[in-house]
């Protein structure tokens, strides 16, 4: 069975009319993009003590990431009593959770002709033992921005990329495209819409705007078959997006 989307056109899809057999040879082959960062440490000049390669984790990768901390917090907790247990393995399992993930994730810069298959780090245990927590929590933030900027989920967008958005769903008729935003991209992305929406809304009911013509012979000949009353839901429609616009913050959309 052939593919038939044509995202080989725009780069964001697989190539067109290419046996899937075939396609999951390239997905493989596609090395992992890495970012190298410096390690947050200064030597006596004050300069970094060092670099780290950071490439996003797969999905499995992560699942054993979980796993192996969920162990080692109920490990740590042992018999330990206190008021609220819940929270304390929470708290337990969220930093193991963050030592298993850079284990993994942050591999040896000298290592590049290898394709970085040497971990930068000996082991997870290593990591609590050696580094400090403000140590771990730069190189957390360091990783969920490569995993941001590296992945294909878009998490941002400039004024510049919105008007990109606009255009493509525009012309694609559909909303498959947006699958690739995060939910705050796509926030963003609603909200300009409905700034725009309100800002249309406003200049077309404006009384010193004058009448298009197109839109005028249109009307007239639709005239006997449609009520000039306004339905509920358009009635409705301008209150809601001038609401909407108006909010300090996009409202969050349910997962």
């Amino acid at each position: 069975m052939t593919a038939t989307t044509n995202g080989a056109a725009n780069g964001k899809g697989p190539p067109a009319s290419i046996e899937a057999s075939e396609l999951w040879a390239l997905i493989t082959q596609l090395p992992r993009p890495v970012r190298v960062v410096d390690f947050p440490g200064k030597d006596p000049n004050g300069s970094p003590v060092g670099q780290v390669a950071i490439w996003p984790l797969t999905q499995e990768e992560l699942m054993i990431c979980a796993a192996q901390a969920s162990r080692v917090a109920k490990e740590l907790m042992g018999a330990v009593t206190t008021t609220d247990p819940q929270l304390a393995y929470e708290k337990v399992f969220q930093d193991a959770c963050a030592s298993e993930i850079l284990a993994r994730a942050c591999r040896d810069v000298k290592d590049e002709a290898n394709g970085y298959k040497r971990a930068a780090f000996p082991a997870p245990r290593e990591i609590r033992r050696r580094l400090t927590q403000d140590q771990i929590q730069i190189l957390a933030r360091a990783y969920l921005r490569v995993e941001a900027e590296l992945g294909p989920v878009v998490a941002t967008l400039s004024p510049e990329e919105e008007e990109a958005w606009i255009r493509r769903l525009a012309q694609a008729g559909n909303v498959f495209p947006i699958v690739s935003l995060s939910r705050e991209a796509l926030e963003l992305l609603t909200l300009s819409l409905a700034c725009r929406l309100r800002s249309s809304l406003t200049d077309t009911s404006s009384h010193g705007s004058p009448p298009d013509a197109s839109l005028e012979s249109e009307k007239g000949s639709n005239s006997s078959e449609a009520s000039s009353e306004p339905t509920a839901a358009e009635a409705k429609a301008p209150e809601f997006v001038d609401e909407f616009a108006q909010a300090d913050n996009a409202p969050k959309l349910s997962d």
